[in-house]
């Protein structure tokens, strides 16, 4: 599964984190091939309506012809959750 990455220099520290799952509200567009050659995509509310992305694809009438996924990430968001989390873990140790 390829994972399109815009923002360099945060990757370099996404590199190091092993991703088991992707929190839905981080994915931006998730792009589904099929073994016909056909494209799906899903963006926006397609998403975020969603749980988790196996609802989409073990829902799916296309879900045994899956060739490939590639999920695009809002590396913005997830760098300003971590940004805040981080801060506020440090706050609270300097509190301390």
């Amino acid at each position: 599964m390829a994972i399109r990455r815009k923002n360099r220099e945060f990757s370099k520290i996404m590199n190091d984190v092993e991703l088991l799952t992707i929190p839905v509200m981080f994915i931006k567009k998730l792009y589904i091939y099929l073994e016909d050659g056909k494209e799906i995509y899903f963006e926006g509310e397609d998403i975020q309506e969603l749980e988790n992305i196996e609802q989409l694809l073990y829902g799916a009438s296309f879900s045994d012809q899956i060739k490939d996924i590639r999920v695009e990430l809002d590396f913005t968001a997830i760098e300003q959750t971590v940004t805040k989390q981080v801060k506020a873990l440090l706050d609270k140790d300097d509190n301390d």
